[in-house]
């Protein structure tokens, strides 16, 4: 949060904690004017609610990782920001209670801004590395809950609701943070981790599988099995609200000859468990260079194909950002 760019959250489409209610990049540009390789300029979109102008060009280019053109001009559309905001910190003796309060917050019919999970390996992970304790961080799974809007009356409704949805569906406890100083101390875990884990292990592979919202226990449970058997560390955390999972894959103690030998195989069974639960390789991350092989175990040869004709389209002499995608 501290580095990304307009330009960044184009070329890859990105979504963050918050989309869960406000959505992902795609549902903000409205028009743009990029470079193709030819050095033509073209343009699509503009300030414009609605614009259904021939194929869509524009959300072709939106998230194509700066293979298919240079994009000059982004258009945006702003929302106001709420004027309020509550956080939730509520622990969970299992992932499959959190899981299913997930779902019992959207049955409710109340959307909350973040929706965000960590496990006990994270949070003890942070607790180490910050040399401090954190709240809660002998449970197996924690929420953090968002919610805001412009009544505050409404807002603390929504909360109490929630609050008591976790209760009954198992929490040990919720932690209200309503000021900024309770805010800064309940997220401290979920900002510092993936800093953490780098810390503490010489090498981090993070993958970001995306499975449907009911299959996130299913999900963790298997990159637990994938770890035990393989003997290399994985910690979880991501975007409950979406399916989005942080796969970390940690080489701590591991030899270099076990690490090179076997990763490539865990990543693999990883990703094979999310396209077993109809979900896929990659939420947010995008496929880069480094998931450029496993493409085929997520899109069909068909689509595969359509991708690189799309490719040669736009970059017939493969100039822009190659070996990335396909």
């Amino acid at each position: 949060m501290d580095s990304c760019s307009i330009g960044g959250n184009f070329a890859e489409n990105a979504g963050g904690p918050q989309a869960v209610k406000y959505g992902i990049t795609r549902h903000y540009v409205t028009g743009i004017e990029a470079v193709l390789p030819s050095g033509e300029i073209i343009t699509y979109g503009g300030k414009l609610v609605k614009n259904v102008t021939g194929y869509d060009l524009l959300h072709i280019l939106l998230g194509s990782e700066g293979t298919l053109a240079i994009v000059t001009k982004i258009i945006v559309k702003l929302i106001p920001l709420p004027k309020h905001r509550i956080d939730l910190l509520v622990p969970f003796p299992s992932f499959q209670d959190a899981a299913d309060t997930v779902m019992k917050i959207f049955q409710s019919r109340i959307t909350p801004s973040v929706l965000e999970f960590m496990d006990k390996a994270g949070v003890k992970s942070c607790e180490a590395f910050l040399g401090k304790e954190l709240p809660f961080s002998d449970a197996e799974a924690q929420l953090i809950v968002g919610l805001d809007g412009n009544s505050e009356e409404l807002l603390e409704a929504e909360c109490e609701i929630i609050g008591e949805l976790c209760l009954e569906a198992g929490a040990d406890d919720v932690l209200v943070a309503d000021t900024q100083f309770a805010k800064d101390s309940l997220w401290e875990a979920r900002r510092e981790l993936l800093e953490t884990l780098k810390a503490i292990s010489e090498q981090v592979e993070v993958e970001d599988v995306v499975v449907p919202r009911a299959k996130i226990p299913e999900m963790i449970r298997a990159t637990v099995e994938i770890s035990e058997e393989s003997g290399i560390p994985i910690v979880n955390w991501g975007h409950a609200g979406d399916g989005n999972i942080h796969v970390a894959i940690m080489k701590k103690d591991i030899s270099d000859e076990k690490w090179e030998a076997e990763l490539e195989g865990v990543i693999e069974k990883v990703f094979q468990k999310a396209i077993e639960l109809g979900g896929s390789i990659t939420g947010e991350h995008g496929i880069g260079y480094l998931k450029r092989k496993q493409m085929p175990m997520a899109v069909g040869q068909t689509e595969l194909e359509l991708m690189r004709r799309i490719k040669a389209a736009f970059d017939p002499d493969g100039i822009l950002n190659p070996g990335k995608i396909v």
